[in-house]
C-alpha cells in the first residue's frame, strides 16, 4: 500500500516498534520534513502471549503481518482518522502460531508460508467472516522438524542461520536448518 515498513530496534525497549514511512516516500520516517504521514507503533502490548520482540514481518493479500514468537498481528496499513492522520490497525491478534525468524517467511502469491517452534504453518482467510486464522501444515515432519530446530544451541543460532526459500517452478518450500 505504497509504504516502505521496518520492523524492531536495535535499541533496548524498542523491540517491539513498527516502523511505517511516508506514504510514496520510503526515506522519510516520523519527525523528518512535512509532507509527512510517517507512524512508529508498539506492538508489544497487544501480543497476547510469548516474547514481545517482532520477529518478522509478511504480506498475506492485503494486510501486514507482524511476527511475534507466539502471534501474530494481522495490520491494516493506509487508514487515516478525520485529521488526516496515518493510523495503521491491528485488531485482532492470531495466537499459538508464529515465526522464528524473518528468514523463514515466504509470501507466495496471496498466501504466506512460515515456521515458528512447533511446525510450519499458512495463513487462511475465513469463508464468511474473512478472518485471518492459522493452519499448520507440517504434521508429518513435525519430529523431524522440532528435533532439528531442538538441536541448535541458541536463539541467536535460531534467528541468524535457519532460511528458507519458495522454489515456484515446482511449487515448493525449503527450509534449511544446519
Amino acid at each position: 500500500k505504497r509504504f516502505l515498513v521496518m520492523a524492531g530496534s536495535l535499541y533496548t525497549g524498542e523491540e517491539d516498534r513498527l516502523f511505517i514511512s511516508a506514504t510514496d516516500v520510503g526515506g522519510t520516517w516520523v519527525n523528518d520534513g512535512s509532507p509527512n504521514d510517517a507512524v512508529n507503533i508498539d506492538l508489544g502490548s497487544r501480543v497476547p502471549a510469548g516474547s514481545q520482540v517482532i520477529k518478522g514481518l509478511g504480506r498475506f493479500r492485503d494486510q501486514l503481518m507482524v511476527m511475534f514468537e507466539d502471534a501474530i498481528l494481522p495490520g491494516e496499513l493506509g487508514i487515516y482518522d478525520t485529521s488526516s492522520n496515518h493510523t495503521p490497525e491491528f485488531s485482532d491478534a492470531i495466537e499459538n502460531v508464529g515465526a522464528i525468524c524473518h528468514r523463514i517467511t515466504q509470501t507466495v502469491s496471496d498466501d504466506m508460508i512460515f515456521g515458528d517452534v512447533n511446525g510450519i504453518s499458512t495463513v487462511k482467510r475465513a469463508l464468511f467472516t474473512g478472518s485471518v486464522t492459522a493452519d499448520r501444515v507440517s504434521q508429518l515432519i513435525d519430529p523431524v522438524y522440532i528435533k532439528a530446530l531442538n538441536d541448535l544451541d541458541s536463539t541467536i543460532t535460531l534467528e541468524d542461520k535457519v532460511w528458507s526459500i519458495w522454489d515456484s517452478a515446482n511449487s515448493n518450500y525449503m527450509l534449511f536448518i544446519p
